[in-house]
């Protein structure tokens, strides 16, 4: 089967999307179907991949490729790579893994008409049950995978009672909402580390340093580094003021052994799942609640890393890529 695969964004960009995008490709190639990945991110092509990386095409280019596959599976909707399929008619299946809306919530001509195609496309799948109710209710829930040959537990690493973030540093992520916490349980726990970088890290700096709070500022990390920091850890806190539509980070720092603590906004609880609990989003109080019961209770962050067990199954790699490859092959059949 030769597939036609889309994502906006890709390597040498690192987000949720350029991770699962990989994810996704690199199974579809091992499982004997040839791929083409279509990008608008420019760069060389010094990853590695086992398929064609195609950047930036132009509109000849695009439907030489639509015409070149048997199936189009864009991963997230993109306007811009869809409009040959007025011409060049292909099974195609679309992944929505965020809300079609601005970023101040308002819905704008480009956000109709990606929810007016969604309707006539084969098929469409939605990382979260907030994702499916926004953007398309017929949509088959599959959250997404996780890297499970990374992320791991590693014995070998001393656990300490401390607190974890991982991501932006930006508003939205809300670090500053568990520096502000982190003042009211630091006596219970063995420190704070915020792994990442962003335009706000000076005044997250600025903040702990007038609450009196110490905390450990790694940078960016990546791949066998950030898995080990994420180890040293047994709480990693995910405060994001933004409804997130899932949270691979929850999924990694469960991986690593962490029990999460993630707000309750949009399809983060999904990713959490039994892996941790959910404070109400931007309740600083509530926050601080759900830390203190971890940071004192051993056997409460005990037996929420047996439950998610079976949580971390259901997602890794090759089963939920096995979901995806299966509808993307049920609507080749379909249309043959």
């Amino acid at each position: 089967m030769k597939i036609l695969f889309t994502s906006h964004r890709f390597h040498p960009d690192i987000g949720g999307i350029e991770v699962n995008s990989e994810i996704l490709a690199r199974f579809f190639v091992s499982k004997g179907n040839e791929v083409r990945l279509v990008t608008q991110t420019p760069g060389d092509d010094s990853g590695g991949f086992p398929f064609p990386v195609i950047r930036r095409p132009g509109a000849r280019e695009l439907i030489g490729l639509h015409l070149w596959a048997d199936v189009v599976y864009q991963n997230n909707i993109e306007i811009g790579t869809l409009w040959p399929g007025l011409f060049v008619r292909r099974p195609t299946v679309i992944s929505v893994r965020t809300w079609i809306r601005a970023g101040d919530g308002r819905v704008r001509w480009i956000h109709r008409l990606k929810k007016w195609a969604l309707r006539r496309v084969d098929a469409v799948i939605a990382i979260s049950e907030a994702i499916r109710r926004e953007s398309f209710e017929g949509a088959v829930v599959i959250g997404n995978p996780y890297r499970s040959d990374l992320f791991r537990v590693m014995p070998e690493i001393p656990r300490e009672n401390s607190i974890a973030f991982l991501g932006r540093f930006v508003s939205d992520k809300g670090a500053d909402l568990l520096i502000r916490a982190f003042a009211e349980v630091q006596g219970d726990s063995a420190g704070l580390t915020l792994i990442g970088e962003g335009s706000e890290e000076a005044a997250l700096r600025r903040l702990a340093f007038e609450l009196g709070v110490e905390v450990r500022f790694t940078g960016p990390l990546r791949s066998e580094e950030l898995v080990q920091e994420l180890n040293r850890h047994a709480i990693l806190t995910v405060p994001s003021r933004w409804p997130e539509p899932f949270g691979n980070v929850a999924l990694e720092g469960i991986a690593s052994g962490c029990v999460v603590v993630g707000s309750d906004g949009g399809g983060l609880p999904d990713a959490v799942g039994p892996g941790g609990l959910i404070f109400r989003s931007e309740d600083i109080g509530d926050l601080v609640c759900q830390l203190r019961r971890l940071l004192s209770d051993g056997e409460l962050r005990g037996r929420i890393r047996m439950e998610a067990v079976a949580h971390l199954a259901n997602h890794q790699a090759d089963k939920i890529c096995s979901k995806y490859l299966r509808i993307i092959k049920t609507s080749c059949l379909h249309k043959s």
